[in-house]
């Protein structure tokens, strides 16, 4: 996570080292293969599953359940905790596999392929979650493509945008005539 766990532009940025001191240097990791057992799954550290080019990686090279664990406390008492649950229900649906989050301080939660919170234990609360699920080898289109679609419906927007521009340009001469 930016500023968080690393420095971009460390050069530039010198002076931001202060406040990320005691957090840590990390780099990205090369290896982008699920964790092999009786499944494979496609784990994503904290933040990490914020990112949907990550799971989506990891179910490409066959994940058949997504696991994230993360340590949300220093977000204590705001919304964080709960969007960043929220936002990993939104790579449950894209990947289409069950999600098994466990958080140091909560919330942990097992979410079903829908984004559906199956079982939640809430922020600060000890506990231990036994949730069933399957295995799941699907392919999204969102795996198979990526962001192809929102670039295409940008380019398109924006080519809409010069045309209808345009014409009323070429309209507004008209009128001045």
């Amino acid at each position: 996570m930016p500023f968080g766990e690393y420095v971009p532009l460390r050069k530039m940025l010198f002076f931001a080292n202060k406040l990320v001191h005691a957090v840590g240097d990390f780099e990205f990791g090369s290896n982008d293969h699920p964790l092999r057992g009786k499944l494979s799954y496609g784990p994503a550290i904290c933040y990490e599953v914020v990112f949907p080019q990550i799971t989506a990686t990891q179910v490409r090279n066959g994940a058949d359940v997504l696991v994230t664990i993360t340590n949300d406390a220093w977000y204590d008492g705001t919304s964080a905790p709960r969007q960043h649950l929220n936002q990993a229900r939104l790579r449950a649906i894209e990947d289409d596999r069950y999600l098994l989050r466990a958080g140091t301080t909560g919330i942990s939660a097992a979410v079903d392929p829908a984004g559906t919170i199956l079982q939640e234990i809430p922020m600060g609360r000890q506990g231990t979650i036994f949730s069933k699920f399957q295995p799941r080898r699907t392919t999204t289109p969102y795996v198979r493509f990526g962001d192809w679609f929102a670039w295409v419906a940008i380019l398109i927007v924006v080519s809409s945008m010069m045309v209808g521009k345009s014409k009323v340009r070429h309209d507004q001469r008209g009128i001045a005539e």
